[in-house]
This record gives C-alpha cells, structure tokens and sequence, in this order.
C-alpha cells in the first residue's frame, strides 16, 4: 500500500489533517464484508484519498470523462462495494459515516459522485510549498 501511496500522490511531500476524535474513532475502527473478513476503515479512507487532485485534471476513471478541481476526487460507490466485498448500501452507509464525522464531504449527481475531502488543511508540494485545500471546512 505505501508503495501505491506514494507513485499516486509522488508531487505530494505531506499531508496537514484536522481530525476529530469521532474521526479518529472511526478510523480505528472496522467492519466486516460478506466473506466475513475484516474491512480496515484507515485503509478505506487512504483509498479515497490516494483518489485526490492535487492539480486540476480531467478524471477518465468512470464512464464519462471529468473536470476534476484541486482537493477533489471522482468515485464509485458500487465499485468500492465490489472492491471491499460489501453490498452497496453497507457501502453507503460507511461512506455517510465518513461524511458525518467530517472526513469527506459528497456531492452525488447522475453523472458522476465527487468526494472532497474537508478534514485537510493542505499538502506540501515536492518543493515544500504549502497548498491549502480550497474544500477544507473548519
């Protein structure tokens, strides 16, 4: 995994978090999929931010091609279900318990689902500049 971390976000040096204990507790915690086995909510959440623009580009991921904005990501909420062998309401249902606890924030449209990601306050670029999330919400 921290190989993969660091080829997606290689530009990135840091990142500069402003967690709440119900963050934390969510984070320590897990659940368990359909084959019985142990979904790590840390790991899931380091998914969706390996997912993050630290530029602004256009994400091919899904089927329609997307304008993606600094500190945003494109996901599928079926496509993580399938991933971590959970059902797509389980799924959504961890993901608004993320959204509760102010790790992400959710825009849904019949196009495409955006996450931004409000519990950080920016990154540090390979040169050491500090560049503030525009979606951070404290």
């Amino acid at each position: 995994m921290e190989n993969e971390i660091f080829k997606a976000l290689s530009s990135v040096q840091s990142f500069r978090f402003d967690l709440s204990t119900a963050a934390l507790a969510f984070l320590s915690e897990s659940s368990v999929n359909d084959k019985n086995e142990v979904v790590n909510h840390y790991k899931l959440f380091i998914e969706l931010l390996l997912k993050i623009a630290v530029e602004p580009t256009v994400d091919t991921t899904y089927r329609r091609a997307l304008q993606v904005a600094v500190g945003q990501a494109q996901f599928s909420e079926l496509a993580l279900a399938e991933r971590y062998k959970l059902g797509r309401k389980r799924m959504h249902n961890l993901i608004a318990r993320m959204a509760a606890v102010g790790l992400i924030s959710v825009s849904y449209s019949c196009v495409a689902s955006i996450m931004t990601f409000p519990c950080i306050l920016g990154w540090y670029s390979e040169v050491n500049v500090l560049i503030h999330n525009p979606f951070y919400d404290k």
